[in-house]
């Protein structure tokens, strides 16, 4: 009986603690899934005053658990941002992401790919849909329009849906090689983003292709507050390799702030650099049109050096561009003009206020209504969705692309004639404040950060 009472009290004993523990942390992290109003299911987590711990809790888990969590039952949100090439046939064709585009009168879903051109001829591409039974169709291949004659380019395949098909979840593609009997190849399934123009949440967003090697934090936190101020809400960084650390950390400051989303972006092994056209740029290009067409009204695609400025009378983006976006003006190619950047200052758009005379109409940068857009290229608009869109150049007197850099006289530029241009000192030189308070932020960080490693070491090796 004695046994019995002290197992009792030890079982009661245990229970107590336990629920006393569900308590305890209950109490310092609640995490509420709730649905959004706007038509597609997304998880929002909403933190108590220990936000801290929420943070830690849910960047501890894996990024594909967190995206479960954010997106629909079914299909992957425009924000997913976890993908990576896949191989379909080795050494000759891989794809990257799958977008349900029901713009037109058909459905399609678009896949963003990469083939070896010399053999373009050689390959169907086939895509399969899972319904009653098993349905394959034959996916059309567009060529993006400036692969540069590399070995390697950027292709769209479109496979058409048929009518009796749900809007599918996933599709698998596979291929039918007519020669290179000996080509290992392979079966993809990739999950669909849907495109969903009539839902978007913010009015301007921006692209930055392939981000790699020593990228400057200075220039980059310059860019992201002028390019904020002007009207940009969003931005979505393609990144492969970043050396330095403090523009690492800007990139989790701002991403920290939910302005930016940063997308890992590696090439597939067997595709080298030298073989592809900067990076792979144009299918990051593509990639970010396709995505952002759920998310922004209007898009900007455009490097760290570049800031697309309005020259009239206007301040913002809104104020300047969004008049000329009407009726059938669908996108705007930004004649463009390089900026001395000898002339040495705090912030460097501010003290550089000498630009070339003459204008690039070359090295233009577009700024588009991206549910309006097949494809686009580096420079310009490759394709709108419609023959009757229309892609205009603004007068330079109405805006113009600032680039930061070093003069290049190809493609008819005179990097010999220079005038002065102060319109960012005069109209925008109180960001500088904003600028100055971003870096100074960055370099406590930084300077964290390196004494955490250091002493990290210093215990790993006393």
């Amino acid at each position: 009986m004695k046994r019995s009472k002290n197992t009792y009290f030890y079982m009661v004993t245990i229970s107590g603690l336990y629920f006393l523990m569900i308590i305890l942390l209950h109490s310092r992290l609640q995490v509420e899934i709730c649905l959004s109003q706007t038509g597609n299911q997304k998880y929002q987590i909403r933190n108590n005053s220990y936000n801290h711990l929420a943070l830690d809790h849910v960047q501890s888990l894996t990024r594909l658990q967190t995206e479960l969590l954010t997106k629909a039952p079914c299909h992957l949100s425009s924000e997913t941002t976890q993908f990576s090439f896949q191989t379909v046939a080795e050494n000759l064709f891989y794809v990257y992401t799958a977008y349900l585009d029901k713009r037109m009168n058909s459905t399609y879903v678009r896949i963003m790919s990469i083939l070896l051109r010399g053999k373009k001829d050689n390959i169907n591409v086939i895509c399969s849909f899972k319904g009653d039974n098993l349905i394959k169709v034959t996916a059309i291949k567009y060529e993006m329009c400036e692969n540069h004659n590399k070995k390697f380019g950027g292709w769209i395949m479109s496979c058409p849906i048929p009518e009796n098909i749900p809007d599918p979840c996933e599709v698998t593609v596979s291929s039918i090689l007519n020669t290179e009997a000996s080509t290992k190849a392979n079966n993809v399934t990739l999950n669909i983003i849907p495109l969903d123009s009539q839902n978007t949440k913010v009015q301007y967003s921006v692209c930055i292709p392939p981000l790699f090697g020593s990228v400057n934090s200075s220039r980059l936190i310059e860019f992201m507050e002028f390019t904020k101020y002007l009207g940009a809400e969003k931005f979505i960084f393609y990144t492969h390799g970043i050396q330095d650390e403090k523009s690492k950390i800007a990139l989790e400051h701002y991403s920290n702030e939910s302005l930016v989303t940063v997308i890992p972006w590696k090439l597939p092994d067997m595709v080298q650099d030298g073989q592809i056209w900067y990076h792979g740029q144009l299918i990051a290009h593509n990639d970010c049109l396709y995505r952002s067409m759920s998310l922004t009204d209007k898009l900007a695609i455009q490097d760290i050096d570049e800031l697309i400025v309005p020259h009239d009378s206007t301040v913002f983006w809104d104020q300047s561009l969004t008049p000329l976006l009407s009726g059938n003006v669908k996108g705007l190619g930004i004649h463009s003009a390089f900026f001395d950047t000898t002339l040495r200052g705090d912030v460097l758009a501010i003290s550089s206020i000498k630009r070339t005379k003459n204008f690039s109409r070359f090295r233009t940068k577009v700024l588009v209504k991206p549910s309006a857009i097949f494809e686009v290229g580096i420079h310009h608009v490759s394709k709108p969705l419609l023959e009757q869109y229309k892609i205009i150049s603004p007068p330079t007197s109405k805006v113009l692309l600032h680039h930061y850099r070093s003069c290049l006289s190809n493609y008819g530029m005179n990097c010999k004639d220079w005038v002065l241009d102060q319109t960012i000192k005069v109209k925008y030189g109180h960001v500088r404040n904003h600028i100055l308070h971003v870096k100074s932020i960055v370099d406590t960080l930084s300077h964290l950060s390196a004494q955490t490693v250091n002493t990290t070491k210093n215990k790993l090796f006393s």
